[in-house]
């Protein structure tokens, strides 16, 4: 018997101050990749900050962190890592990383869930 492939999902954050978002993220995504090991689940920030600490310090979730560029330069990393990833699904969070994952999404076919 054969066991599937886990399930690739890239959540993708500003994650530069601490606010709702990050409280969510950094309680929702160790329990979900602890709980649930058919998932395998990556974290992309868009900017450094204590969520990236906290994951980090959390285990279980690889987390990225886009270089401090400017903007152009975080879209072009953002569509590098999500290729390099290559996830069934893109989970946004916060109004930056929502229009770069939607753009990013259908311009490559992978669904994405946007959490306002």
């Amino acid at each position: 018997m054969s066991e599937e492939a886990p399930l690739r999902i890239v959540v993708v954050a500003e994650g530069a101050v601490w606010g709702g978002i990050e409280t969510h993220l950094s309680q929702l995504l160790p329990s979900a990749a602890a709980a649930e090991p058919s998932l395998a689940i990556r974290c992309l920030l868009l900017a450094k900050g204590a969520l990236a600490e906290r994951l980090s310090h959390a285990g279980g979730i690889p987390v990225e962190v886009a270089p401090d560029s400017g903007r152009a330069a975080t879209a072009l990393w953002l569509a590098s890592r999500l290729r390099e990833h290559g996830p069934a699904l893109i989970h946004a969070h916060g109004f930056e990383a929502e229009i770069l994952c939607a753009a990013i999404g259908r311009t490559r076919g992978t669904p994405v869930v946007i959490t306002v």
